[in-house]
């Protein structure tokens, strides 16, 4: 049984949001008097789980949908082999077996999805410091360039208040652009939020980082475990629940007939 993936794990991952106001108050709550700017590990932390513990829902559906899947290719399999035979017991009695045994491995899957995750639920952890520094490097310059749009949009639009402009919306909104892009990096000053943009994009590259792992880890243990056995073990299975394999099964002469090439 082969099933080609249709589904990116990492993509249905979802990100938590917290506001650059919600960080700021995780880190005061950490904050050490007399230490004015130290960011407490603490407050790292706290938010680096908080970002991760959004996945439980959706891996829990991704291997849901996975197993469903799996499930329905081997039901097609099955009803391309006994097109012929869809009226008989055997076909029915067949997707019955077929059932179980997808369905044994439904317990287990989700026990060891469950497993992985409390791990990284239970404490920040990377020694993948080149996949965390890139993710950092991308995410913080994603971060100050949306703050950057952001304040000199409303410090042109501050700019613009009192200037009557004829014309359409669509002449303010030009005249409005034209502020924006001549604003420099000195009319901004100092981000006011620097702090909690550093460590919006620190928890941003953990999560990211941790994502890759949970992601190769879950989708590892569903080819190499899921995958894996349904292949191996299938046939022989549906042989032993059919009595096939003892060659007195009311089904036996009916398979021997419909494929003489198995026996």
């Amino acid at each position: 049984l082969h099933l080609i993936h249709t589904l990116s794990l990492h993509d249905a991952l979802p990100i938590l949001v917290a506001t650059i106001g919600e960080i700021r108050l995780t880190l005061a709550k950490y904050t050490k008097p007399g230490a004015p700017g130290h960011i407490d590990f603490r407050a790292k932390d706290e938010l680096c789980m908080q970002s991760v513990k959004v996945w439980k829902g959706p891996i829990q559906k991704y291997v849901d949908k996975v197993l469903e899947m799996s499930q329905q290719q081997a039901k097609g399999i099955l009803d391309q082999v006994l097109s012929k035979w869809h009226q008989t017991e055997l076909y029915k009695e067949g997707l019955c077996h077929l059932d179980e045994f997808f369905n044994r491995f439904e317990e287990s899957m989700h026990a060891t999805c469950n497993d992985i995750l409390d791990l990284e639920f239970h404490k920040l952890f990377t020694i993948n410091n080149r996949s965390f520094d890139h993710y950092k490097e991308v995410e913080l310059k994603k971060i100050k360039d949306a703050r950057r749009r952001r304040r000199a949009t409303i410090l042109a639009e501050q700019m613009m208040r009192g200037v009557n402009i004829r014309g359409d919306n669509n002449a303010r909104r030009n005249a409005l652009q034209q502020k924006i892009k001549g604003i420099k990096d000195e009319d901004l000053g100092e981000d006011p939020f620097r702090t909690e943009i550093d460590v919006a994009a620190l928890v941003r590259a953990y999560y990211f980082t941790a994502a890759d792992r949970v992601c190769d880890q879950i989708c590892l243990n569903i080819h190499s475990s899921l995958f894996r056995q349904a292949q191996e073990k299938i046939f022989r299975y549906l042989e032993e629940k059919l009595g096939l394999d003892q060659g007195n099964s009311k089904f036996t002469y009916l398979i021997c007939y419909t494929f003489p090439i198995l026996y």
